[in-house]
């Protein structure tokens, strides 16, 4: 059993320039997330996101992947960002993490937890991640 859930902290209403987002979770001992849809750009009035930084907390021997949204055509999700452990990444220096799919990209963002922890033990994870709004 695996669950995630996605609270705004911000960008909601159309005239916001960013979005600020809590994602939290757990994963059952050996158990994973499988490619799901994480943000949907429409949701917050934008077709894309780009990403500006991410808070993490994961418990041990578990990874979380961020992807761009395949293209049409492509078999998989394009990853972007592979988390373990915990920290804080700000991608300003390096001029921010935007999509660059390519054409029919939808702009949205995937995610992906697996755990290779022991049973019975359950994995949980942490994210705060802050996008800065494109192509409104």
């Amino acid at each position: 059993m695996a669950n995630f859930w996605v609270r705004p902290l911000g960008g909601t209403s159309p005239s916001a320039k960013n979005v600020h987002l809590q994602v939290s979770g757990f994963v059952e001992a050996g158990g994973m997330v499988d490619w799901r849809e994480l943000v949907n750009a429409a949701d917050f009035h934008t077709r894309s996101l780009r990403l500006d930084a991410v808070n993490y907390a994961l418990s041990e021997k578990t990874e979380v992947l961020l992807a761009w949204d395949k293209a049409k055509g492509d078999k998989e999700p394009h990853v972007f960002l592979p988390l373990n452990g915990r920290g804080r990444l700000d991608f300003d220096s390096i001029n921010e993490l935007q999509n660059t799919v390519g054409e029919g990209k939808s702009g949205n963002i995937l995610i992906y937890v697996s755990t290779e922890l022991p049973r019975p033990r359950r994995a949980y994870f942490s994210l705060t991640l802050d996008f800065s709004k494109q192509g409104n």
